[in-house]
């Protein structure tokens, strides 16, 4: 399913708000790393709702309050 989610970019352009309406709250945040403080990287994973399957991990990077891209983030 989160392959689905990153091909349709259905997150892209959105808010927070508006993909939580779509995905549910089930994330944790992370500020990336380098020199660009607007950056956010929320990552949903398994949380015993139907969409995600296993051990699927989606990756959403918001810049400025904006999802401007979505990538598989693996298994833990």
């Amino acid at each position: 399913m989160v392959t689905d989610i990153i091909e349709s970019r259905v997150c892209i352009g959105k808010t927070l708000h508006q993909i939580e309406e779509i995905l549910g709250t089930g994330h944790f945040e992370e500020p990336l790393r380098h020199q660009d403080p607007q950056k956010t990287f929320r990552f949903y994973f398994y949380s015993n709702k139907v969409l995600f399957d296993g051990c699927d991990k989606l990756g959403l990077c918001f810049e400025n309050g904006i999802c401007t891209s979505a990538s598989f983030a693996g298994c833990d």
